[in-house]
């Protein structure tokens, strides 16, 4: 009787179903502080995506994820869950970059919440074994959502997203497919073998472009965006 009464207290704050005698009725209180905290947590953790709906329509699609029972219990990780809910719904077909700009806008969240280490000054070296910091993500994504402009304009848009240990803000750098594979490829290998794999695949020699690499690589080093692997 316990879990039933359970179950339909939870049916009935999280649904907009008619209450009997609504007027004064604690579960109205119940569903306006639910819904009001769950909207503000999103509001603020997609503030872009939020522009682009009504104040209803984005309600109303609030109301169907609560109704869709979050299962974190930390109301940070709580806007993961949304994006995750939003890629099952039908704004996708009307808005084809939603995925791309709630990933873009929650991986800010999600890296600034870690705990890190700083580690000491690093420096780069081709022939010494590094890997992406966990303070850093690659993604490519199918849309350029770093910014407000030709939102529509599918393609192939690399980026890196990082963690500043100066301003303690996170970042984004827009790259090339090029360094986007390279930095993929040094969880694997050191970073020449990484440079000679993909210079065979794009058809060019190392020694065309490793210049070109040395400062970007230098600068993710002295950033801890890339680190030297720990034997």
């Amino acid at each position: 009787m316990h879990k039933a009464t359970q179950q339909r207290f939870f049916e009935l704050i999280t649904t907009q179903s008619p209450l009997y005698k609504p007027q004064g009725n604690p579960i109205n209180t119940y569903r306006e502080l639910i819904h009001y905290r769950f909207k503000e947590v999103l509001l603020n953790a997609y503030p872009r995506f939020s522009r682009y709906l009504s104040e209803e329509a984005f309600e109303t699609l609030v109301w169907d994820f609560i109704k869709g029972e979050p299962q974190t219990p930390y109301i940070w990780q709580m806007p993961d869950e949304f994006r995750h809910f939003v890629a099952t719904t039908e704004l996708p077909k009307s808005y084809p970059f939603i995925n791309d700009l709630l990933w873009f806008e929650w991986i800010e969240i999600e890296l600034f919440m870690k705990h890190y280490q700083p580690k000491k000054q690093q420096t780069f070296s081709w022939d010494k074994a590094v890997c992406l910091s966990e303070s850093a993500v690659l993604k490519k994504l199918n849309f350029p959502v770093f910014h407000d402009e030709g939102l529509d304009q599918s393609g192939i848009y690399a980026v890196l997203v990082y963690y500043d240990f100066t301003t303690h803000e996170i970042h984004y750098r827009q790259i090339t497919p090029f360094l986007h594979e390279l930095l993929e490829r040094f969880s694997e290998k050191t970073p020449k073998e990484a440079l000679a794999e993909i210079c065979s695949h794009y058809e060019v020699e190392p020694d065309e472009v490793i210049q070109l690499l040395q400062e970007p690589l230098q600068s993710f080093a002295a950033q801890q965006i890339i680190i030297t692997k720990e034997v």
